[in-house]
């Protein structure tokens, strides 16, 4: 699981997991530029998350999720990525059990790999791309 982002969240997946299914491996979204618009627990909050995860019964912590800022500019997405990467390093030290980094996707999947991400989301590269929902209200 790769969107947890809130201490309710956290606790309700530990509190449903059973004994016989081992703990859930599990990564914290974190909305590492704070972008409005966008999920994600904010730098400030991802300690006490992190923390929780770490000593949950029935959770597993493997890491961090991050999707920053859209840019076609390969230079600004390896400057964002590295800034990740370097969040997730510091953490790791705390929670060395932490293995996985997801970060970067199909328009970005260059720069995620070379700032350090080892874990890649690719789902426009191979279903192609969404058509976008319309805003628009159905007649009756």
């Amino acid at each position: 699981m790769q969107s947890v982002d809130r201490k309710k969240i956290l606790t309700r997946l530990s509190e449903q997991r059973g004994e016989q299914k081992g703990p859930l491996n599990l990564c914290i979204q974190l909305n590492y530029f704070a972008e409005p618009q966008k999920k994600g627990a904010s730098r400030q909050d991802l300690p006490h998350l992190l923390d929780l995860a770490s000593k949950l019964p029935h959770i597993k912590l493997r890491g961090l999720m991050v999707i920053p800022p859209k840019t076609d500019c390969f230079e600004t997405q390896l400057i964002q990525f590295k800034q990740i990467k370097h969040c997730f390093d510091q953490y790791r030290h705390q929670y060395p059990q932490m293995d996985t980094l997801s970060m970067g996707m199909s328009g970005d999947i260059e720069a995620a790999i070379a700032a350090g991400s080892n874990m890649l989301r690719i789902g426009t590269d191979i279903f192609g791309k969404r058509t976008p929902k319309s805003n628009q209200q159905q007649p009756n």
